[in-house]
């Protein structure tokens, strides 16, 4: 996207973010496995949006966009949600997006610096590996392309969206700040997690070797996210259907 700047946020956020006009907050060190694992590491998510809030504020910057995590912060949505849901994070990965964005609309109401939230769904594509626990569909083609065992945990309902629709949205939120909103970035279509894999298998012309075991105590059953508010908002939809947005990643996958 033309006019994007990358920064570090070495020495100093107030530095990295001077003279930037909107600023986007993509840093977390911990998915929801790894919170569980050790919920301290949630700290240090919670005290970079703050510190990275209050550079924004001295420096001046207009318009602050924050990933959020629709997948997480509803909790079970056993029907499709929208963003009047109530909130029920159930890990503590979920509690800290939900806190960043509680401190952001704080936040919006007293400084001049507008607030964006884009909730997102389970995204996937583009440069995803396969690292620890994240990256589901990255793991599934993995495990496919070398023949092994495919390890399910549980037949969960995920709401996935692609790369390039993710992109997309935060393109759309750049153009159209306001004092602060929040917007679910998704297809509202679930699909089974069984469902996902031997999609996946379909699509690289393989077998796969499914293991369905039982979910962990962080793992959903369902979560499926409405995105009406986006289309009307934003002026943006999803363009890739599962299918087609896994046909798209799995051809760059199979070059890597």
């Amino acid at each position: 996207m033309a006019g994007v700047e990358y920064r570090s946020s070495s020495p100093s956020l107030q530095e990295a973010v001077s003279g930037a006009t909107t600023v986007v907050h993509l840093a977390a060190v911990t998915t929801p496995a790894t919170s569980v694992a050790r919920p301290s590491l949630e700290d240090e998510n919670i005290r970079f949006t703050l510190a990275l809030s209050d550079a924004c504020s001295k420096t001046g910057v207009e318009h602050l966009i924050y990933a959020s995590s629709g997948g997480t912060v509803y909790g079970e949505a056993f029907a499709p949600v929208d963003e009047r849901q109530p909130i029920n994070p159930m890990c503590p990965y979920a509690a800290a997006k939900a806190a960043c964005e509680n401190h952001l609309r704080e936040f919006a109401a007293a400084s001049p610096t507008m607030v964006t939230v884009l909730r997102m769904s389970n995204a996937y594509g583009g440069g995803q590996v396969k690292q620890g626990d994240q990256g589901v569909v990255s793991f599934l083609a993995k495990q496919i392309i070398q023949g092994q065992e495919v390890p399910l945990f549980g037949n969960t309902i995920r709401d996935y969206v692609y790369i390039e629709d993710v992109v997309r949205a935060f393109a759309a939120a750049v153009t159209r700040p306001s004092k602060f909103e929040i917007y679910n970035i998704s297809t509202g279509v679930g699909a089974y997690l069984v469902d996902l894999a031997q999609l996946v298998a379909r699509l690289l012309n393989k077998d796969a070797r499914l293991v369905v075991g039982m979910p962990r105590p962080f793992d959903l059953h369902c979560n499926v996210l409405k995105n009406d508010k986006a289309k009307s908002m934003l002026d943006w939809s999803p363009r890739y259907s599962l299918e087609d947005g896994l046909g798209e990643y799995l051809k760059e996958f199979a070059l890597e």
